[in-house]
């Protein structure tokens, strides 16, 4: 929040009604967590608490509710998480073991290691498309990442794909329309944040231009519902900073 504490806030976004409602809030203030919709709930994994913690939640939508799961095996913070053969891959990130991904299982409820990012990165942008995991820029000891790299399988091997054309951190990423899309970011030295708004196609392994962002900002939500790209929140300066601004895009 823009008084730079960790937030509980939860607020759910209606695209036909154009309409927020406040939800019940998460059992434990937090920033930078990690998160993604499976099976009709919605998983959260660590975030900063001042520093990386390693609690997770589980929200249901149809009892407003929360329940805590097993912890993580590890603490992690601004890092990633999307759908993966049914379970949830966690992904890049600050903390404990910053390589090494992490798979959830929501029925049993245990966690097991997943393969290793070839090199660590945190406020990347991680999203899911046709059964498989993208990771895309970031940044790691200041420097801006262009990687962009796909898991097929869980028990697969990361690969390296076309790389993003404009390097950033504080991302975000989502998909729409059959393409994986990376948009806003920030930079320091010199400070700024990102317009940018890029899209993978993975059957041809290129990248395309979108139109700008009308409000550059990092730290945002990036979420494609059919052939809509919506663009949420974030910050308008590199940063502690915060806009309301939702934006979307229709591909």
């Amino acid at each position: 929040v823009a008084s730079g504490r960790s937030s509980d806030v939860v607020e759910v976004y209606d695209p036909v009604a154009d309409r927020w409602q406040r939800r019940a809030p998460l059992p434990e203030a937090r920033d930078h967590a990690m998160a993604c919709a499976l099976d009709g709930r919605v998983f959260v994994f660590g975030g900063g608490l001042g520093q990386p913690t390693d609690r997770a939640f589980a929200y249901d939508p149809r009892s407003d509710s929360w329940a805590r799961l097993a912890d993580m095996p590890v603490r992690r913070t601004s890092g990633g998480a999307a759908v993966l053969g049914g379970r949830v891959l966690i992904a890049g990130g600050v903390g404990d073991q910053p390589r090494q991904t992490f798979l959830y299982d929501p029925g049993g409820g245990a966690y097991s290691p997943g393969p290793a990012l070839p090199a660590p990165r945190e406020h990347l942008a991680v999203a899911a498309l046709d059964g498989r995991v993208y990771v895309i820029g970031g940044r790691w000891d200041g420097v801006l990442k262009d990687t962009n790299e796909v898991l097929e399988s869980p028990s697969g091997q990361w690969r390296s794909l076309a790389p993003l054309p404009t390097a950033r951190g504080g991302t975000a990423g989502g998909a729409a329309a059959g393409r994986v899309i990376v948009a806003g970011g920030e930079a320091f030295n010199p400070s700024r944040t990102f317009p940018q708004v890029e899209a993978f196609d993975p059957v041809t392994n290129t990248w395309s231009k979108l139109p700008d962002l009308p409000t550059p900002r990092h730290g945002l939500a990036v979420q494609g519902i059919g052939n809509v790209l919506y663009v949420i929140g974030g910050g308008p300066t590199a940063g502690l900073s915060v806009a309301p601004q939702n934006e979307a895009l229709t591909l």
